[in-house]
């Protein structure tokens, strides 16, 4: 039995990891338009999953759309 355990918690471990980049798409995939800055739409049209709130509070300069880094943080904070 203690010989499955370690072999299942390491796939297990990958399996989240896939899930964790999966929702980290590339940035330049993200900006369809290559504005420099992400929008709600096409934030939600790559399949992140976040609020508007989130959306929101993510954007630190009140720009109307994310930059790189506050993408990442929010999707990180996810």
């Amino acid at each position: 039995m203690p010989k499955t355990i370690l072999p299942l918690a390491a796939a297990t471990a990958l399996a989240l990891t896939s899930l964790a980049h999966a929702q980290a798409p590339d940035f330049a995939t993200v900006d369809a338009d290559a504005s420099g800055e992400v929008s709600m739409e096409e934030v939600s049209a790559a399949g992140v999953t976040i609020t508007e709130e989130q959306f929101a509070t993510a954007d630190a300069d009140a720009s109307g759309g994310l930059s790189e880094a506050e993408l990442s943080a929010v999707v990180t904070a996810n």
